[in-house]
């Protein structure tokens, strides 16, 4: 971890048992979505991604970069934003997409934070966590205030994944020492990648 991470101190979690007098609840390790995996939502395409009419399988009609945010996260998750920001012309230029997935609801603040600091990015709401499930990085058996100190409620891990048309990960940044770096030329080379492939496919 980076020392200026300190306020959220990781630390290796394979399982905790807590005793309460309701009985013994297990707390699993989480199992964040890798490269190679599909996270597609149900039988259709999520409705924060849309569908691409080009195909008759449910499929993105950009490259898309996800981003899990929290203002749990404080100056991580501000620091995260204004990093993708800068790249978002570039993503855009590789026919792709930044997405950020809020996971703070109807108390959410981040609309106002990204006009107070000028940031130009697209934000779907997931308050019942459907997606962040999806790519693993909440859960239930696995609150983070149980993994980093200074939460006070269960968020998502700040992780980036790159999803290629057909929902498939192409690039993942699981963040679990909660750096504030965002791996930003990865992030490019994975979307450059993915579009080309698909383009490739269909020339074939």
């Amino acid at each position: 971890m980076s020392a200026t991470n300190t306020q959220y101190p990781a630390f290796d979690h394979l399982e905790v048992n807590i005793e309460t007098e309701f009985g013994r609840t297990e707390y699993k390790k989480l199992t964040p979505a890798v490269t190679g995996d599909n996270v597609a939502i149900g039988a259709g395409a999520p409705t924060y991604l849309g569908n691409n009419s080009y195909t008759k399988t449910p499929a993105l009609s950009k490259i898309l970069v996800v981003y899990f945010y929290s203002a749990q996260w404080g100056a991580v998750g501000l620091e995260h934003l204004k990093q993708l920001n800068a790249i978002r012309n570039e993503v855009r230029y590789q026919d792709g997409s930044i997405v950020v997935v809020d996971a703070d609801g109807d108390d959410s603040t981040l609309q106002q934070l990204l006009w107070n600091h000028n940031l130009l990015l697209p934000v779907h709401t997931d308050v019942d966590a459907q997606i962040a499930k999806a790519f693993g990085v909440y859960s239930e058996d696995s609150p983070a205030w149980d993994l980093y100190a200074g939460l006070n409620s269960n968020v998502p891990l700040p992780s980036l994944f790159v999803v290629d048309h057909f929902f498939n990960v192409t690039y993942h940044h699981h963040n679990t020492e909660i750096d504030t770096a965002v791996p930003t030329q990865q992030i490019l080379s994975s979307v450059y990648r993915s579009n080309n492939y698909l383009a490739a496919k269909r020339t074939a």
